[in-house]
């Protein structure tokens, strides 16, 4: 069990980078009354540090409660694993009180090792509020301090979020936002090229056939006339609101022009936006819903890409 002791942070967050935004927004909700670490707000004090030894000790001894924004991936990257490390050593040398999973994908599965009896939090269904009210509640039990928010202190709160949309806005305008733009463009390019061998398999004659422009930049391969494709309306000099990246998976039937034919699959329209906390990405055309990074971005379509390509190939055989 938890013992009654002083520790530095109340509140201690595990997250994978895609999911920082929401790890931001829960630590927002209740850094002005709880001590909390959230890596990236502390990379000053990690400056210099042993980054292994000083997350081991954050995780394993100076949070009074950690909480683990979880989805499949988690405890796979370098710095999530270090922290699971921390995690399950203190659990099984303490005590599993100290620790609340809060499942960001129904579609994930929980690591093994938590018990069955181990707190943990739909985030789809109970969302900000309901996750700040189980933190809270999760520091009483531990021995912490945790009170309602003041009013001053929500007033803070509301403050910081209409700076940080502000900054946004006057980003988006900036000619600033126009050179990120472009070269976030060419980043994805870059990286499918990088990816297109990674794919392939000469074993099995799997050889994507590749097409790129530099104008208007487009990238897009394929095998056997299913194709993914990331075509812009990019470049542009002065102002980003009118861009577009269209992205698509799509089918390509007859050579002859006039027996010719496109069928789409899936497609998506995206602007180029900038999250509240700064990270540089893509949201939904005209709505700004669904912001990725351009890492997220690939990752979603390439990894859907290759799913239909051993569907089609069962389907096939």
């Amino acid at each position: 069990m938890t013992t009654q002791k002083e520790y530095i942070y109340e509140v201690g967050f595990s997250f994978l980078k895609q999911d920082e935004a929401i790890a931001y927004d829960l630590n927002d909700h209740i850094q002005d009354r709880l001590s909390t670490f959230i890596y990236s707000k502390k990379q000053e004090e990690l400056g210099g540090t042993d980054g292994e030894k000083k997350f081991n000790t954050v995780f394993y001894e100076e949070c009074r409660v950690v909480v683990v924004l979880y989805r499949d991936g988690w405890g796979e990257t370098p710095w999530t694993r270090i922290e699971e490390a921390a995690i399950k050593n203190r659990a099984f040398d303490k005590g599993w009180d100290f620790l609340l999973f809060v499942n960001l994908d129904t579609n994930s599965s929980l690591p093994t090792w938590i018990p069955r009896t181990s707190i943990w939090l739909d985030y789809q269904r109970f969302k900000t509020e309901g996750a700040i009210a189980v933190i809270d509640q999760k520091v009483k039990e531990t021995g912490g301090t945790s009170r309602q928010e003041t009013i001053a202190e929500a007033a803070e709160r509301l403050k910081r979020s209409r700076k940080a949309e502000k900054e946004r806005e006057l980003f988006l305008k900036s000619q600033e936002a126009v050179t990120v733009a472009n070269r976030e463009l060419r980043i994805i390019i870059e990286k499918l090229k990088v990816l297109k061998p990674i794919i392939e398999d000469t074993e099995t004659c799997l050889d994507l056939a590749t097409s790129e422009r530099t104008n208007l930049p487009m990238y897009e391969f394929g095998f056997n006339g299913y194709y993914l494709c990331f075509n812009s309306s990019y470049p542009i000099q002065h102002d980003i609101a009118n861009g577009t990246l269209k992205v698509r998976i799509y089918e390509k039937k007859g050579h002859d022009q006039t027996e010719y034919k496109e069928y789409i699959h899936k497609q998506s329209i995206l602007s180029f936006d900038r999250d509240l906390i700064g990270n540089n990405g893509w949201s939904e055309h005209n709505t700004g819903n669904d912001f990725l990074t351009t890492d997220e971005l690939i990752d979603k379509w390439v990894k859907q890409f290759i799913n239909d390509l051993g569907k089609r190939k069962k389907n096939h055989s």
